[in-house]
């Protein structure tokens, strides 16, 4: 389910600073990788969820236990600074960087911390 459909469901905000360090893992793979997603937005967020509704774990790499979450739509994704927004995007949305301009490093955070705030807090 996505994460704007999970977080509408009673009782999900308890989960928020979990998944927000699974988001930052995420952020800091691409980063450390050179890579860019470019449509990291809420909806593109895939969290899995128990039949129950319930928040479902994994243990990473480092054997750290956090939210399985997963990330969908690469279709703007690849190298730091080498792949290239369109020219139109969602005027409805902070976009980091220009329309048809380089996606570059450091632009998936700001677009994380750009719709993170108003999930959390409405």
């Amino acid at each position: 389910m996505t994460l704007s459909a999970y977080w509408a469901l009673p009782n999900t905000s308890r989960f928020a600073g979990p998944i927000r360090l699974a988001l930052n893992t995420v952020l800091t793979i691409l980063l450390t990788n050179g890579k860019v997603h470019g449509d990291l937005q809420c909806p593109n967020v895939m969290v899995n969820v128990s039949s129950t509704g319930d928040l479902m774990y994994v243990k990473d790499e480092s054997g750290i236990t956090r939210p399985n979450i997963m990330v969908v739509d690469f279709d703007w994704a690849g190298d730091a600074g080498k792949v290239f927004y369109p020219l139109l995007r969602n005027a409805g949305i902070t976009w980091p960087g220009q329309p048809g301009g380089p996606i570059q490093k450091g632009h998936d955070k700001k677009m994380v911390d750009s719709w993170w705030h108003n999930l959390i807090f409405g």
